[in-house]
């Protein structure tokens, strides 16, 4: 079997996994050998049931942890609640105690786990210990079979990175049954070592053969350390080579040119309902320069948030336009695409007529009329931007003459999905925006293809949200003092970092983040009856229209308090909101609380944040208390997080075509990415050896 064979060449990989795999950047059956775990646990040593119950509850810091269990089943239960929500809960005995299993949304384990009861046959099962109302619970366990083992106690096993529907069980045994045909008649051969072997030593890495293997079968913690350097080492340099090929590609390209005229920018920005302000007069000639000029812009715009990005993309679009080009913005969030054309169309009525913009909106959730309305009008060319979501990629979308792609919040978008919205436009130029700042020196490192704006002042007239990082077990007084806000007039946002209750079963208390649902039924129980304060529920779920009335009844200040999920981080916009509460704060990062908490003090309002988050989270939210610059506030998070979550790549190959997580942006791994970047560019030969036409195997 050859590295370069799809996934679906394995046993057990169909069409359908083999897309989710995608998902983890993995596309053929070598990419699993370079697949970099977050961690390495110890397989547990057995236990017995008493044992795990008093251990998870004399200490606190075993919740989570993993037990190994066996005994006899009983009492199994199943329950199934709305939109494909379930628990199966079985009784695990062993004669020193009882505990229950708990398996979420898995139904089909229930003839499994029927069978095992009903035969009352002993079995052994490895899971993580939580805390329910009727005592500890083993979540989601793993049961001992010949086919699927569990590892030998005390030895070291991987825990991978994962996406929706491709859980650790799956990817594990995949990655062994590669190793265990490498090397091998008819198996697979482990990569090619293509470093020389002084520039291995002066790192000190260990040769990629002997990498991969340690990777995913470490002796040790300290095995482990090297071989993840090194296999993280290996993507930075085909990271780099890649951008070093498309950095020589653009410069041999044609595009298409739109002349900058002193008089013609004059009369643009004399159009807009305010002053520009030093930073986006600056950032907005870099832009028109590179539209001049005969060659394809590739311009990563990075601005915080509320300092004005849209506006000087809606300009240079404007400038397209002026030459009969047609422009298209594509945003992440239907939410954010229809702000961008109510800008144009309703909240500033004739700004994008007199900018000469004509614009058509493109999302899924549109009725099949209006999408094959806004269709033929970009066909045609009656309609000269096109803003929407992913949809503006679909074969369906045709342009006249695409000569400008604007893609807000960039970092959530694959390099392949941006190639095929500018495939619909030859010789077509690129804007790539984002607020979530990232160091100029990562930029480069990371984007080292584009060149980097940088807007950093806010207009005037806006305030600042003031941040306070609460515990979780204050949710009442939180409560209490928005009741307070409201009653003077303000408007809140509350958010929440998932939609519904992962448990169907009321009777357990569940260890996640609170779902807006149920905040939502909370809040209106808690609150005063009408004519008390109006509360508003928005996530993706609800329907397209109902949503859009729900945001204008919130903007109008008819509703007091928007509920929602992290879909608020980016568009909406109410500069009339003051307050910002985010529950379960401790699960996201500090750049999308930073975003979040954006949403407010976007007015001259004083306004105020309020994050709450469980035990050690809150130590680590406090730097927010601190600053209030993104940039400032990227960096942190690059040091706490990583490189994957701060640049969108964490779990998500298809970003920066499948640069993937496992580099840490620590000081290490900045100089991972550096070293990476001079290797490169010293050495044409190596350069070109990880091209994907010269990646061989070994011996």
């Amino acid at each position: 079997m050859l590295p370069s064979e799809p996934l679906t060449a394995l046993r057990g990989i169909g069409p359908h996994r083999a897309e989710r795999l995608l998902g983890l950047g993995l596309e053929c059956v070598g990419d699993l050998l370079l697949l970099i775990p977050r961690r390495i646990e110890r397989a547990p040593e057995p236990a017995t049931i008493a044992v795990a119950r008093r251990d998870a509850d004399r200490q606190a810091d075993l919740q989570g942890r993993e037990f190994r269990l066996s005994g006899t089943l009983s009492s199994l239960r199943f329950h199934r609640s709305g939109r494909g929500r379930s628990l199966l809960k079985v009784r695990l005995e062993d004669g020193t105690g009882f505990v229950d299993l708990l398996m979420f949304n898995q139904p089909w384990r229930r003839d499994e786990f029927r069978v095992l009861v009903e035969e009352g046959e002993k079995v052994e099962l490895a899971g993580r210990i939580v805390s329910t109302r009727s005592g500890p619970a083993l979540a989601s366990p793993r049961r001992h079979t010949d086919e699927r083992p569990l590892p030998e106690p005390g030895t070291y096993v991987p825990v991978y990175p994962l996406t929706e529907g491709i859980g650790q069980d799956l990817l594990r045994g995949l990655i062994q049954i590669v190793l265990d045909d490498a090397p091998g008649d008819g198996g697979i051969t482990l990569p090619a070592e293509r470093l020389p072997a002084p520039l291995l030593a002066e790192m000190d890495l260990p040769p990629l053969p002997t990498a991969v293997v340690e990777l995913h079968r470490p002796a040790d913690a300290s095995a482990f350390a090297r071989a993840t350097r090194r296999v993280a080492f290996e993507r930075a340099l085909a990271f780099q080579a890649r951008l070093r090929a498309r950095r020589a590609e653009a410069s041999n390209r044609q595009a298409l040119r739109f002349p900058r005229t002193a008089s013609d920018e004059a009369e643009r920005v004399g159009c807009l309902p305010f002053r520009l302000t030093a930073g986006q007069e600056r950032v907005l000639g870099e832009i028109l320069e590179d539209l001049a000029r005969g060659v394809p812009m590739r311009r990563l715009f990075q601005g915080d948030v509320g300092v004005g990005k849209t506006v000087v993309a809606l300009v240079a679009c404007a400038r397209v336009v002026k030459d009969g080009g047609q422009a298209a913005l594509m945003a992440p969030t239907e939410l954010l695409a229809e702000q961008h054309y109510r800008g144009l169309v309703a909240v500033e009525p004739g700004l994008g007529e007199s900018l000469g913009l004509r614009p058509v909106l493109l999302h899924g959730s549109l009725s099949s009329a209006a999408r094959r309305d806004a269709l033929a009008r970009l066909a045609k060319g009656s309609a000269n931007l096109a803003i929407g979501t992913h949809a503006l990629f679909s074969e369906e979308v045709a342009f006249r003459q695409l000569g400008l792609a604007v893609v807000d919040e960039q970092q959530r978008f694959g390099v392949a999905q941006r190639r095929r919205l500018l495939a619909k436009g030859p010789g077509a130029h690129q804007l790539l925006m984002t607020a979530t700042p990232i160091p100029r020196t990562l930029a480069l490192t990371l984007y080292g293809d584009l060149d980097v704006s940088v807007l950093e002042e806010s207009p005037p007239g806006r305030g600042q949200a003031q941040t306070h990082i609460v515990d979780t077990k204050q949710r009442t007084r939180v409560l209490n003092e928005v009741a307070r806000r409201v009653a003077r007039g303000e408007r809140v946002f509350w958010v929440c970092p998932r939609i519904h209750r992962e448990d169907p079963d009321p009777s357990v208390a569940e260890e996640g983040p609170a779902a807006a649902e149920a905040t939502f039924e909370w809040l209106l129980a808690e609150l005063p009856s009408p004519p008390g304060p109006g509360v508003e529920l928005v996530h993706s779920e609800i329907p397209v229209e109902e949503r859009q009335a729900r945001l204008a009844r919130f903007r109008s200040g008819a509703t007091a308090i928007l509920v929602g999920t992290t879909v608020l981080e980016v568009g909406v916009d109410v500069p009339d909101a003051t307050v910002m509460v985010v529950e379960g704060a401790e699960h996201l990062g500090l750049s999308q609380l930073h975003q979040l908490r954006g949403r407010v003090g976007r007015g001259p309002a004083a306004s105020i944040c309020i994050l709450m988050a469980d035990g050690k989270g809150l130590e680590r939210l406090r730097f927010l208390e601190k600053t209030t610059s993104g940039f400032d506030v990227a960096e942190e998070d690059l040091r706490q997080r990583g490189m994957g979550a701060l640049a969108g790549i964490h779990q998500s190959g298809l970003n920066l075509e499948g640069f993937g997580s496992g580099i840490g942006l620590d000081d290490d791994g900045i100089d991972l990415l550096l070293a990476a970047r001079r290797v490169i560019a010293s050495s044409p030969e190596l350069a070109a050896s990880y091209s994907p036409a010269a990646e061989q195997p070994a011996g």
